[in-house]
């Protein structure tokens, strides 16, 4: 199960196929559900729950381009966490931080303490013994070479932003079915 902003919806792909979560499902053979949600996914409780109760063998949290400030994002991340970890203490949870940090310079101080909050909230699980929570730094996905080509308008990934993420993503997805296997 994939939660998240307009780029989890695949907002911006040539064709649904090209959105990351496509991308990993066709390579592993797996269904997935795709709740991302163009501006309004925000961490909110009530949808927390919800997600709690859907069946999935991991769960994937990507929301914090829609959080609308940091201190949204801290208020709500690691609720939202510990909501759907008192149903499935047992589900991969994976926390991702937003994708193009090298294409947001200009906001370099927000998107850097959005990372930090993910980053604590992610620590926080860990400090209380959760050893199924995992981190992805979504700056990761648009590195050079070629990063602009990456993004279409700054923000939303192009076919080749799409695969870089699933070429991310699908590694700890990967390993992650690894390990339980």
């Amino acid at each position: 199960v994939y939660y998240g902003s307009s780029i989890t919806q695949g907002g911006c792909a040539s064709r649904p196929g090209n959105a990351y979560q496509n991308i990993i499902s066709a390579r592993s053979n797996i269904d997935h559900i795709n709740l991302g949600f163009s501006g309004n996914a925000k961490g909110e409780p009530v949808l927390a729950e919800y997600l709690a109760d859907l069946p999935m063998s991991i769960f994937v949290c990507d929301y914090d381009y829609n959080a609308p400030t940091v201190e949204h994002l801290e208020d709500t991340h690691h609720r939202f966490y510990e909501i759907i970890r008192e149903k499935n203490p047992d589900v991969p949870y994976i926390m991702i931080t937003r994708p193009n940090y090298y294409t947001s310079l200009r906001n370099s101080e927000d998107v850097a303490n959005r990372r930090d909050v993910v980053m604590r909230s992610y620590l926080k699980a860990r400090e209380k013994g959760d050893k199924n929570v995992y981190f992805i730094d979504g700056a990761s996905f648009m590195t050079s070479p070629h990063q602009y080509d990456t993004v279409v308008d700054g923000i939303h990934p192009s076919d080749a932003g799409f695969m870089r993420m699933a070429d991310g993503i699908g590694t700890v997805i990967r390993h992650i079915f690894e390990k339980n296997m």
